[in-house]
């Protein structure tokens, strides 16, 4: 964490910057305080016009505190360093801000496993969504619809003429078992698993939204908790 002061003008200069700031961003405090740097131009480009509305549109009302999204500052080593920003609005007699006080952490760390996340799950739906296979996933629910999809990909619209919205409104058991008392039966089937912790829903023709059938052999995977894996296998 570096701790700063900067002043209300044109790309706050700084006033006070804590002596870790070195270790931290990689310049040293005589920068800051003498004016060679200002704290503005070391902002990311396509971050600073963010920056500033924050500033402005904080400044402008009663608040005494107020948080950056993230923002990314160029390090002294020409990386990029992804902050938190916390700062307090200091303010004259008539409420004018005069300088700000706050403090900074590097959060790179964070953000690149956010995104490495956020990669990989990007992945894995690109593979779910162009299978040849109808793929879906979902969790049991106590009551109607019983079985909530979180998961229904293309080829899976593609076969039964449902959407993931449908599929969820009209009920993943009332569509596929339109007869009440198969439906209780797939129903009460899926909630005591056997010992392999497995059971087949249905294998057999399945309606589709626009008339006709399509062929399913479904074995969902009861998860820990409420979940409930489902990856049937449809084709024409």
């Amino acid at each position: 964490m570096v701790a700063f002061r900067w002043r209300a003008a044109d790309g706050w200069p700084v006033e006070y910057v804590s002596a870790n700031v070195v270790s931290i961003l990689g310049y040293g405090t005589e920068e800051f305080l003498s004016g060679t740097l200002r704290y503005a131009d070391l902002i990311h480009p396509d971050d600073i016009d963010r920056v500033r509305e924050e500033v402005q549109k904080a400044s402008a009302g009663p608040t005494a505190f107020f948080e950056h999204r993230p923002y990314r500052l160029r390090h002294r080593d020409g990386r990029l360093l992804w902050l938190h920003d916390f700062t307090r609005i200091l303010r004259d007699t008539e409420g004018r801000p005069t300088h700000y006080y706050g403090y900074v952490l590097d959060i790179s760390e964070r953000i690149g496993m956010q995104e490495h996340l956020r990669a990989e799950s990007d992945f894995r739906e690109a593979l779910i969504e162009s299978a040849t296979e109808g793929i879906c996933a979902g969790y049991m629910c106590d009551e109607a619809p019983y079985v909530r999809m979180t998961v229904w990909n293309r080829r899976l619209r593609e076969l039964t003429g449902y959407t993931q919205y449908d599929i969820n409104h009209l009920g993943w058991y009332q569509s596929l078992f339109p007869e009440a008392t198969l439906r209780e039966r797939a129903i009460a089937r899926t909630a005591a698993p056997s010992p392999a912790s497995t059971c087949t829903a249905r294998n057999g023709p399945s309606p589709r939204a626009t008339g006709g059938n399509a062929r399913c052999a479904s074995r969902p995977q009861p998860s820990r908790g409420r979940g409930l894996k489902a990856a049937p296998r449809c084709w024409e």
